[in-house]
C-alpha cells in the first residue's frame, strides 16, 4: 500500500466520467474510482469503483474534503450538495508503514533519523492528531515494543 500520498489537481475528463458513471447507476454514497491514465496522451481506462471508504481517507480529509463527515450529513439530514473543490499539495503519509519500508530498504539508523525528523514536516499523518493523540500514540509504542522484542518483526 502507498506510505506516502499528496493531493493533485482534478482531471476534468476523469471527473466527467465519475459524474457520467454515477448518473448512469443511480449511485449516491461513497465510492472510490481507480483509474489508469497514459500521461502522454490523457487516454485513461477504469478499473475498478470501491463502493467503501479507501486507504488514503486521512488525505482527503487533510485536504478538506471529509467524507465521513459528508455521508453522516447525506443519511441523516438528506444534504445532497457537497464542497468540489479541495486543497492541492497536502501530503500525508503513513508513518507504520513508512518505518516498515525504510528498515527493509535502508536500515535502522535510517528509521531511528526518521523517526526523530518525521514531526518536524509539514505532513500530514494516517495515525496522528493532535486533538486525539492517544490511539495513535498507543499505536506507535505497541510498534516499538514489537519491534524491540523481535528485530525480525516485520511490524
Amino acid at each position: 500500500g502507498s506510505t506516502y500520498r499528496e493531493t493533485v489537481k482534478s482531471n476534468p475528463a476523469l471527473t466527467a466520467a465519475v459524474a457520467t458513471a454515477i448518473a448512469e447507476l443511480g449511485y449516491t454514497g461513497v465510492a472510490m474510482f481507480e483509474f489508469r491514465v497514459n500521461p502522454q496522451t490523457g487516454a485513461y481506462v477504469l478499473l475498478e469503483i470501491n463502493a467503501r471508504f479507501w486507504g488514503s481517507l486521512p488525505l482527503a480529509i487533510a485536504a478538506g474534503a471529509d467524507f465521513p463527515h459528508y455521508l453522516y450529513q447525506m443519511l441523516v439530514s438528506g444534504r445532497r450538495d457537497f464542497p468540489k473543490n479541495f486543497k492541492t499539495a497536502v501530503r500525508c503519509r503513513n508513518l507504520l508503514m513508512d518505518l516498515r519500508n525504510i528498515k527493509q530498504n535502508s536500515g535502522m539508523r535510517t528509521v531511528v533519523w526518521h523517526l526523530l525528523t518525521v514531526f518536524f514536516r509539514r505532513d500530514h499523518h494516517d495515525h496522528w492528531a493532535w486533538d486525539d493523540w492517544k490511539p495513535q500514540f498507543r499505536l506507535i509504542f505497541v510498534s516499538i515494543r514489537s519491534f524491540v522484542r523481535n528485530r525480525n518483526h516485520n511490524w
